[in-house]
């Protein structure tokens, strides 16, 4: 499984992991400003940005949503590509069992865009509240607290996006098409985008049940992928 992973980590080049980092990264960064920037002028209406770690939450999921499509196209380059028609009886001659081959590429995907989740947050965050301690956007009180709540739905969101990239990555895998997983990438970031906002702004613990329901949800979806990979043919 290591040389298989160690493989499948490198089908996508450093040239677009890159780009891909730069581009999540600065957009993590902008909706952070963003939001901070609007709650300063819409005052006490614009409830969660009227408080740091509702702009926060907001980045999060925001974030949460591009790096979704963004594990979709890595989805369908190391894994999808490798069981359309053209290439599919090469990929299926190789030694290794498919549930094996699969699994490998599925979590070389996952793993990739947990890795540019993480990077990008990581930045968007420290970068945030960095300036928020020299010269603060958002008004009211500014607690170090926040700053731990903050990582603490970072590290949910990775888990989140790892799990929506599985889901929509399989949807595509079933279709046998990179168009179907990124259409269901975007229709899963439309259904729980707004959801999981009020869910990390609600608190941790709730937080923590969502993200634990929806890593279920992949888990099944990638038992199925591995059934459905073991009973494709190659003609």
């Amino acid at each position: 499984m290591r040389e298989l992973l160690a493989v499948e980590l490198t089908v996508v080049s450093r040239r677009t992991l890159a780009f891909m980092g730069v581009a999540l990264t600065a957009l993590a960064v902008s909706f952070a400003y963003f939001f901070a920037i609007v709650g300063r002028f819409e005052g006490e209406g614009s409830g969660l940005l009227t408080n740091r770690l509702g702009v926060m939450s907001l980045t999060v999921t925001f974030t949460v949503c591009c790096a979704t499509i963004i594990g979709a196209v890595l989805f369908s380059r190391i894994v999808i590509d490798d069981y359309r028609t053209s290439q599919l009886p090469v990929t299926l001659s190789y030694p290794d069992s498919r549930t094996t081959r699969f699994r490998a590429k599925l979590i070389a995907s996952t793993l990739l865009v947990t890795l540019l989740t993480a990077v990008s947050l990581a930045i968007a965050m420290t970068t945030f509240w960095l300036t928020e301690a020299l010269a603060p956007i958002v008004e009211g009180s500014y607690s170090p607290a926040m700053i731990g709540d903050s990582a603490i739905l970072g590290l949910f969101a990775l888990v989140l996006t790892a799990a929506l990239t599985c889901i929509a990555g399989v949807v595509g895998l079933w279709r046998r098409s990179s168009i179907a997983a990124i259409i269901a990438a975007i229709i899963l970031v439309a259904l729980v985008g707004n959801g999981v906002t009020s869910v990390f702004s609600l608190g941790a613990l709730l937080a923590l049940g969502v993200t634990a329901v929806t890593a279920l949800l992949a888990a099944a979806a990638s038992h199925f992928g591995a059934r459905h990979v073991e009973r494709i043919e190659p003609f």
